[in-house]
């Protein structure tokens, strides 16, 4: 009988099996279990700063109208752009309170009611585009833009196709 008969390596005898430096074994452990998540940082001591200082926020008309008006223009096939804000309130049609009215002559600082606003764009649109294509893409555009940067709800874009211009590539060659 020879020693892998007996099951011994080595010398035979009675001497128990054992592992060769380096070597693994025949059926390997089960994986390591996941690390535990991480735990959150303690909160502060109540008698440290606070968390949130108090103050407000005023968002001027100008800068809602800039940003419609720098949205318009990332439209293809817009040429040139104008808009007016007014917040909140909507006239008896749905539309933009008047501006001789006292909401939309409201003083600095004054609170937005609904965190909604209304916007009027008019357009110049370059020659060959497809003008209402482009208003509508106008519209669906300034409204996410406008609504994702300030956190307001747009309720309305209304566009005023004013005039339809070359493309700026030709005016461009033509000033030569």
């Amino acid at each position: 009988m020879t020693d892998l008969d007996k099951g011994f390596p080595g010398g035979g005898g009675a001497e128990p099996p054992r592992l060769e430096t380096g070597s693994m074994p025949f059926f390997p452990a089960p994986p390591a279990p996941p690390p535990p998540p991480a735990v959150p940082a303690p909160a502060p001591p109540a008698d440290a700063a606070p968390a949130a200082v108090k103050g407000r926020v005023t968002i001027e008309d100008q800068v809602i109208e800039k940003i419609a008006v720098l949205a318009a223009l990332e439209v293809d096939g817009v040429a040139e752009s104008a808009a007016r804000a007014s917040w909140g309130a909507t006239g008896e049609a749905g539309g933009p309170v008047p501006a001789a009215s006292p909401v939309a002559g409201r003083p600095l600082g004054a609170p937005r009611p609904h965190h909604e606003v209304s916007l009027e764009l008019s357009l110049t649109v370059a020659y060959g585009c497809p003008v209402m294509a482009v208003a509508e893409q106008v519209r669906a555009e300034v409204a996410r833009v406008v609504g994702r940067m300030l956190d307001v709800r747009v309720v309305a874009v209304d566009i005023a196709v004013e005039d339809v211009r070359p493309p700026a590539a030709r005016n461009a060659a033509n000033a030569r």
